[in-house]
C-alpha cells in the first residue's frame, strides 16, 4: 500500500477522527495480505474458481478455497478507483462515494416493526417495505435507501422480487438489496 494511499485514508475523515495511525494501517494491511495469500477465501461458484485460476490464484478445488498472491491483492487495490459515481435515475440525485464524502443509508432489514398506528410488535410485510421505503426517499439525510425491513408476509424463496416490486416505485435514490439467491 502506498504512502499517499495511507494518507488519505489516514486523514480524509470529515468527522475528524483518526481510528488508525499510518502505521496501525499498515499492519492490517500486512495481516489482510497474510490471510489472502495463506488461508484465502471460500468461493463455492465453480466459474468463479476457474476465473480466480486464471488470473494467477492458487484454487484448490477440493476445498474450494481460493488463495491470493500479495501482488494481485496490490495491483487490485491500485486499480481500484479513489471515487464512484451512483448514477440516479434522477440527476439530483447522483451521489459519489470516496473522498472526503460521507454518504448515508438506513438501518436495514430486520425481521419485526413496532406498528406506527397499534404500537403492537408483529413480523414486517411487503407494505411496511413500500411505507418506509416512501419515508427514506422523503429524508434529505438519507442518501441510499436499503431493504428496510424483510417481507415476512411474502414467500422466502422470492420475498426479493416481492420487495423489490414495492421499492423501486418508492423511491429515487440508490438501492440496495441483496437477494438470497440467484
Amino acid at each position: 500500500m502506498t504512502d499517499d494511499v495511507l494518507e488519505r485514508a489516514v486523514t480524509r475523515n470529515r468527522l475528524g477522527f483518526n481510528l488508525f495511525t499510518a502505521e496501525e494501517l499498515e499492519k492490517i494491511h500486512r495481516a489482510t495480505l497474510e490471510i489472502m495469500r495463506d488461508t484465502g477465501v471460500r468461493v463455492e461458484h465453480g466459474e468463479a474458481m476457474d476465473i480466480f485460476a486464471g488470473g494467477g490464484c492458487t484454487v484448490e478445488k477440493k476445498t474450494r478455497l481460493v488463495k491470493f498472491p500479495e501482488d494481485i491483492v496490490e495491483k487490485a487495490i491500485d486499480s481500484a478507483p479513489n471515487e464512484i459515481l451512483l448514477a440516479g435515475r434522477n440527476p439530483e440525485r447522483d451521489r459519489v462515494l470516496g473522498g472526503d464524502r460521507i454518504v448515508f443509508a438506513n438501518f436495514t432489514q430486520p425481521p419485526v416493526v413496532i406498528d406506527p398506528f397499534t404500537g403492537e410488535r408483529r413480523d414486517s410485510t411487503k407494505q411496511d417495505v413500500a411505507n418506509i421505503a416512501l419515508l427514506c426517499d422523503a429524508l434529505s439525510e438519507i442518501d441510499v435507501v436499503e431493504r428496510p425491513v424483510v417481507a415476512r408476509d411474502t414467500p422466502a424463496a422470492v420475498s426479493a422480487v416481492h420487495e423489490m416490486e414495492v421499492l423501486l416505485p418508492s423511491t429515487a435514490k440508490h438501492l440496495i438489496h441483496g437477494p438470497a439467491s440467484g
